[in-house]
């Protein structure tokens, strides 16, 4: 126990911008403050930590414990946008999200099909879920929004700014976030997240109807909970 603290320690303390970075990109959760445009992130090339790993940027111990609790902490307390702004009290977190997301991606292929559902079609056969890569389906379900702690949880309803930078603000988010982590998860995470912008594979369409229905699955929750 006492050398795994020390590591944390050092780990906390070897961290130079990010912590800055993220108490300025993140969003409030008050039911009156959704976003800052003067806060988001503006530019992919601001200050990064200094890598602890070697040369060949491998995840090191140091560089996993800023990811966890830096990036993957932040998704913890970012509320969600749209229910910030609908006045939801206690929102859900990007983090309580993406799990039930992951839950979504893992019943997929781990579930036999809807008899309802017609996968007789060529235009349809496709999405048969024995066609879908379920461990890529998971790990995307996990990593689709990892890029709001730093970008923040910019939705249709935000500053027109944030809409038009939204894209490049994430991708600038992911890049940083892939130099935090390292060789080969880092481009791992990228590469899935370029993957789920593109919605061109399986995997992304399944990913983004899975964010959609989770989304109208927590709607229905909250209309259950304080409307009726």
């Amino acid at each position: 126990f006492h050398s795994s603290h020390s590591a944390t320690v050092t780990a906390f303390h070897s961290r130079s911008t990010i912590r800055t970075h993220l108490t300025s990109t993140s969003i409030a959760a008050s039911d009156n403050d959704v976003i800052s445009s003067s806060k988001a992130f503006t530019s992919p090339t601001s200050p990064i930590p200094t890598p602890t790993s070697s040369p060949t940027n491998t995840l090191t111990m140091c560089d996993s414990l800023t990811f966890l609790s830096e990036i993957c902490g932040a998704l913890k307390t970012i509320k969600r946008t749209g229910w910030v702004r609908s006045g939801i009290p206690l929102p859900e977190s990007d983090s309580d999200h993406m799990h039930r997301c992951a839950m979504c991606a893992m019943l997929v292929t781990s579930s036999s099909p809807d008899p309802r559902d017609d996968y007789s079609k060529a235009s349809t056969q496709k999405f048969h879920p024995t066609n879908v890569n379920g461990n890529k389906l998971l790990r995307m379900a996990l990593t689709h929004d990892v890029c709001e702690s730093l970008a923040g949880d910019v939705t249709p309803f935000c500053d027109a700014k944030l809409l038009t930078n939204k894209h490049a603000c994430e991708d600038g988010a992911m890049r940083r976030i892939q130099k935090i982590v390292g060789a080969p998860l880092g481009v791992e995470l990228y590469e899935l997240w370029q993957e789920y912008e593109g919605q061109e594979t399986i995997e992304a369409l399944y990913c983004k109807d899975i964010d959609k229905f989770e989304m109208v699955m927590q709607a229905y929750e909250y209309e259950r909970a304080h409307l009726t």
